[in-house]
């Protein structure tokens, strides 16, 4: 076992992450942002009777800073850096939970596939209307501010992207769906109780 450990240059417990009774016990939603990640994840989490761990709020605690002033002050490679710690760092918790993740996690290999080893996916896909409609009334003009073509920024980035979320195992239309309808087929596809 241990050669096997070696040449996947992983450590044991990696290795059989997910496996034996309690099986994986981190559901991790990912998808741009609007997508409804924390709304949907935090309904999920009621349902399942888990926490709900919103994986960039614990960046900012774990930095000191806000999001903005860490890729201000530090750049995407420190973001990134606070990032893999703290997701290590969920991933590692043994109580079941599910995270709500930034929206470009899937852009960084090795958090990407610690993430699919570790926890089961889930892609929740909208329109890149419903992006920035959802984002906008949260209070949050960014997406619009100075960018004339944000709605093709926005579609841009998600074609680019839509690949690497598409390795997740589910993928969820929440436009077609809503939030309890998304829900519900979470819940079904994992055979949890719902609603």
């Amino acid at each position: 076992m241990a050669s096997v450990c070696a040449a996947l240059q992983l450590p044991l417990d990696e290795l059989f992450a997910g496996l034996g009774a309690g099986g994986l016990s981190k559901v991790a939603l990912v998808g741009l942002r609007g997508a409804g990640k924390s709304t949907v994840g935090a309904a999920l989490a009621t349902q399942l009777d888990v926490a709900f761990v919103e994986i960039d709020d614990r960046v900012q605690d774990a930095a000191g800073m806000s999001l903005g002033e860490i890729f201000e002050l530090r750049g995407e490679s420190g973001y990134r850096e606070v990032e893999a710690q703290v997701l290590e760092a969920v991933l590692a918790d043994p109580e079941p939970a599910v995270l709500a993740t930034g929206g470009s996690i899937v852009t960084s290999d090795d958090s990407w596939r610690r993430l699919r080893d570790r926890a089961r996916t889930v892609w929740l896909q909208a329109l890149p209307a419903s992006h920035l409609t959802r984002v906008m009334a949260q209070g949050d003009l960014r997406p619009m501010r100075g960018r004339p073509h944000a709605r093709q920024e926005l579609e841009a980035i998600l074609a680019a992207r839509a690949p690497l979320y598409g390795q997740a195992e589910l993928a969820v239309d929440t436009d077609a769906l809503g939030v309890a309808g998304t829900v519900d087929a979470v819940c079904d596809w994992l055979g949890a109780p719902n609603g």
